[in-house]
């Protein structure tokens, strides 16, 4: 009698860690439409923009770049123009006067 419960308890745990693991994979389905929905709208004004090299172009550092006391509100946050010496990744330049 014990050996049939347990059998039974076995198949049951396992009918259950079927319906979750598709429940599971359904919940990372929806995510991941979700998030790929979000990513749409967020670059759909993005403008994507490749230089090449001897480009010249303008950089917008960030506030932190900045040394200390030489940002403000009232200050110019642009510096150039630069010219593209190498291009290092998809989104990384090395540039120089």
């Amino acid at each position: 009698m014990v050996r049939i419960l347990s059998a039974l308890w076995i198949g049951f745990l396992l009918f259950l860690t079927k319906i979750l693991v598709a429940m599971l994979m359904l919940e990372l389905e929806r995510s991941r439409n979700c998030m790929l929905k979000f990513k749409k709208a967020k670059n759909k004004h993005r403008k994507h923009a490749e230089f090449k090299e001897g480009d010249m172009v303008w950089i917008h550092p960030s506030k932190d770049r900045f040394p200390k006391g030489k940002y403000g509100k009232l200050k110019t946050r642009a510096d150039g123009p630069f010219k593209v010496l190498q291009r290092i990744g998809e989104n990384a330049y090395k540039i120089g006067r």
